[in-house]
């Protein structure tokens, strides 16, 4: 089936990138190489828009990127949103009138732009007033320290039957070291997962599924080898996703992305 593949979907983070979230010079000749023989690239990402656009950039992958985990394509070179799942506007409100009363920075994230209130730390133009968003929201970002927060959250977002929690860190057991201490949790629509973009991409493209492989290294990844005809999980995955997968290849600091194709595709 190796001998089908015409698209390949790519996780950044403990994927592609190393820890430090840059790219070897190595991996960026071979996805270089890997267009240069009419192969796609697609990075496909929990990141906003915003953030994974420079990223593919900088990998020398193709120019259409998934973003927000799923919620959003769009190829940046043509202009062009070949799909996107906003989350409604009821829905942005109430989480935003909740995010005022509470202890909580929020973040949206959109095709073209990173919103955020005024006390988040994170990169992207300053929001007072929702009126000032112009572009439609594909996922939600908060950032808070009070657990009793994240559970009026949960109960929020429960009260809206196409929203999910789509990521949940508990920064303080999980990443000390990363993160300051306290909560993340990334919020989109239900139907918005890495597999559905896949598979909006594949029509879009004309493709299938025998013509695609996807690398991965975390549980958000699991759709995404569902929609694919073969799954590669780093050494560094998690064992669920490990176990789902057709290969393993080596960590994402050993650059097993790239040797993989080298090896195997190109």
């Amino acid at each position: 089936m190796l001998s089908n593949i015409k698209i390949m979907f790519i996780d950044i983070d403990g994927t592609l990138a190393h820890d430090d979230e840059n790219f070897s010079e190595y991996t960026k000749q071979i996805l270089k190489k890997a267009i240069s023989m009419n192969k796609i690239a697609v990075l496909c990402s929990g990141r906003s828009n915003s953030d994974i656009i420079p990223k593919s950039k900088s990998a020398n992958a193709s120019s259409i990127v998934i973003s927000s985990n799923g919620s959003l394509i769009f190829d940046y070179e043509k202009n062009i949103k070949i799909y996107e799942s906003p989350i409604n506007n009821e829905a942005i409100k109430a989480i935003w009138e909740l995010s005022k009363n509470n202890d909580i920075n929020i973040t949206f994230n959109s095709t073209r732009a990173r919103f955020k209130s005024i006390n988040s730390k994170k990169n992207g133009t300053i929001v007072t007033d929702l009126q000032q968003i112009n572009d439609n929201i594909t996922q939600i970002v908060l950032d808070t320290k009070s657990e009793k927060v994240v559970e009026k959250v949960k109960k929020l977002i429960n009260s809206y039957p196409d929203l999910e929690i789509k990521n949940f860190i508990n920064q303080i057991l999980n990443s000390p070291k990363i993160f300051e201490e306290g909560f993340e949790l990334d919020i989109a629509n239900k139907e918005s997962n890495k597999g559905n973009a896949i598979n909006q991409l594949l029509k879009y493209l004309n493709l299938t599924k025998e013509n695609a492989i996807c690398f991965g290294d975390r549980m958000n990844d699991y759709e995404m080898f569902e929609m694919c005809g073969i799954s590669v999980a780093m050494e560094n995955a998690s064992e669920g996703l490990k176990r789902k997968a057709s290969y393993v290849t080596l960590s994402n600091n050993n650059d097993g992305v790239a040797k993989f194709i080298e090896k195997y595709i190109l």
